[in-house]
């Protein structure tokens, strides 16, 4: 059976799945484990949850294995703990292999009779078919829109009487070594990986709500080493991408540039006074600052307006480059207009002021060019949406691992994606086998 998500059947109406399930975000600068449940009500509930600082990785990708270990197994444990309950599977994010996302057209001969899932699974087949690149493994497959003879935009052409099925299907994939040692990773913890999703995506599906999803949004995951965007118009994900440049650079420039004690004195005072716009508050604003001595550490005073100067550049620089990477992409001009900021970086002071200076939307004349103006746009704090046992101050770090928790729990598949599902077997000694083979 072929089952394609509608965005009128969204996250907030549908039922969850039963039981309870998993999720695990990998991040470069922490790992956060959920264990979590469904309710009546449509609310999902984090039963119990895991943190730790990351170890062993880097840009996403796992440079020692016996030390992100450790610090997976850290965040699994207390969230076991806390959920009072063991797991053995997990839904995780992607935090590696250079995902790419591209788009591909398919054209499908039906001849004149009613289309059916074996068509859609030949379409979704010659996509990938088109899509398949040397040491590549194929992450997502999703379709945008289908066109019926004349008949544009169509959701589910199932059951439509239809000549020539144009699709139009959006891909992404990535180094199939690193999906493939990441899974290995997982099972020297004795999980069982029970899909992988790029994290963008689980963000997105996480923060989102129908009618942004529906009019055109970008979301923007600013991380610890990368900062990631997902394109969405008319409920499809058009685009993904990402930029190895995030929050832990911002750290690094303070500690390099104040000369502080540690890394974490750096991370302290962004935390704590850091901000990307100058306001004349923070002028005549003077922080305390721990910083190298000769022989020790010492406490000395600056000016907060000094540290919002370290600041300043690198938080351009992101959203610079994003802006570079959507003006290179000709379907932005609607989706640009809805921004919404999450992930750990987004909580800097100010940080959306910048995005709006930055980010702002190209005015494009009738003849398609386009002048050095922008139009304003509306952007926005991205939190998770109907999620309880979590404290909301924390819940825009939270973005990613709720996003895959929903993802693994939903009963449809998100933003249209595919899953195709064997028929069950009605022999009863097939059966059989099939429940063996589901727990092993």
């Amino acid at each position: 059976m072929v089952h394609i998500h509608s965005l009128k059947n969204n996250q907030y109406s549908q039922p969850w799945r039963q039981g309870y399930y998993a999720a695990l975000d990998i991040g470069s600068t922490k790992i956060i484990c959920l264990i979590g449940k469904g309710k009546t009500n449509g609310i999902l509930h984090v039963e119990g949850y895991g943190w730790c600082q990351s170890a062993g990785i880097r840009h996403g990708a796992i440079t020692d294995l016996r030390a992100a270990e450790a610090a997976i197994c850290h965040a699994i444990a207390e969230a076991e703990e806390m959920a009072a309950r063991s797991i053995d599977r997990i839904i995780i994010n992607l935090p590696c292999g250079h995902p790419i996302s591209r788009l591909f057209n398919i054209r499908y001969p039906v001849g004149r009779r009613v289309v059916n899932s074996t068509d859609l699974k030949r379409i979704f087949a010659a996509a990938c078919k088109q899509a398949a690149t040397k040491n590549r493994k194929i992450v997502h497959v999703l379709p945008v829109d289908f066109i019926i003879d004349d008949t544009e935009c169509v959701l589910d052409p199932r059951g439509y009487l239809c000549e020539v099925l144009n699709a139009r299907i959006h891909i992404i994939d990535a180094v199939e070594t690193s999906i493939a040692n990441l899974k290995t990773l997982i099972s020297r913890i004795g999980l069982k990986v029970e899909e992988v999703v790029v994290s963008s995506l689980a963000s997105s599906f996480s923060i989102l709500d129908a009618d942004e999803l529906s009019h055109g949004v970008t979301v923007i995951e600013i991380g610890g080493d990368t900062t990631s965007l997902a394109l969405f118009a008319e409920g499809h994900v058009l685009h993904t991408s990402s930029i190895n440049i995030g929050g832990t650079h911002i750290t690094y420039d303070i500690a390099n540039r104040l000369n502080t004690s540690t890394i974490d004195e750096a991370e302290r005072i962004k935390t704590l006074f850091g901000s990307a716009e100058l306001t004349t508050q923070i002028e005549q604003e003077i922080i305390p600052v721990e910083l190298c001595g000769n022989n020790f550490p010492h406490l000395e005073y600056i000016s907060r307006a000094d540290l919002c100067r370290i600041i300043l550049p690198q938080v351009e620089r992101i959203f610079k480059q994003l802006r570079e990477q959507l003006d290179n992409i000709n379907y932005t001009k609607t989706a640009n207009k809805r921004i919404v900021i999450t992930g750990g970086g987004a909580l800097l002071d100010n940080v959306s002021l910048i995005a709006e200076q930055v980010m702002g939307v190209r005015v494009f004349t009738p003849y398609g060019s386009s002048d050095s103006s922008l139009s304003p746009c509306s952007i926005r704090l991205g939190y998770p949406k109907r999620i309880s046992g979590i404290s909301r101050e924390n819940k825009a770090i939270f973005s990613t691992a709720t996003g895959l928790l929903k993802w693994t729990m939903s009963t449809s598949s998100p933003f249209s994606g595919i899953k195709f599902r064997k028929n069950q077997p009605t022999n009863p000694l097939q059966r059989l086998v099939s429940v063996i083979r589901k727990d092993l």
